[in-house]
């Protein structure tokens, strides 16, 4: 019975996680571009974790924090968005910089409106899904918007970690 109470206490926590995500657009309809001018592909099977771009330092510090929690992964990907490939940053290893044209940060802007109406709060987070679709956007600066973010990416993320190599050990036979 008291295995039965935890499977379910489990199950229902992922639903309701679950029920807090939705879709807000698609992400690898855009285009979108590394510093070294490659495309950025977002359906790559990565869950997405994008800073929009006017990030300050508290706020590129707290990103650090929950992007050190998934850096061992090889599923995930922290990223910093911006719409002006003029703008000059300093590199952080952390945070993979993206460059949008135009029309993709028109078609950004509208994914964030949609989502901070759905919110009605402010953001400066989106987590995009393996599929590309944007499911959820966060203030990093928030305490308890951290904590949802954290949770969705852990339920958003495929269950198996990083694995290198597998490998049996036997000993020989005689």
């Amino acid at each position: 019975m008291g295995s039965w109470f935890y499977l379910k206490s489990g199950l229902n926590y992922r639903k309701t996680a679950f029920a807090q995500l939705g879709d807000f657009g698609q992400f690898n309809d855009l285009q979108l571009k590394h510093l070294n001018g490659k495309i950025f592909l977002s359906d790559t099977n990565h869950v997405i974790v994008m800073g929009i771009q006017n990030l300050d330092s508290i706020t590129i510090n707290n990103f650090h924090k929950i992007v050190k929690a998934y850096e061992q992964r090889n599923d995930f990907i922290a990223a910093r968005l911006f719409c002006d490939s003029t703008i000059k940053f300093s590199y952080d290893k952390q945070l993979l910089p993206i460059y949008a044209d135009s029309l993709s940060c028109l078609k950004i802007s509208s994914i964030i409106g949609q989502v901070e109406n759905h919110l009605t709060h402010k953001i400066n987070t989106l987590l995009i899904n393996s599929k590309g679709v944007v499911v959820n956007g966060y203030d990093v600066n928030n305490k308890s918007s951290m904590a949802e973010m954290i949770k969705h990416i852990s339920i958003i993320l495929p269950g198996n970690k990083k694995v290198d190599s597998a490998s049996v050990k036997r000993s020989k036979e005689k």
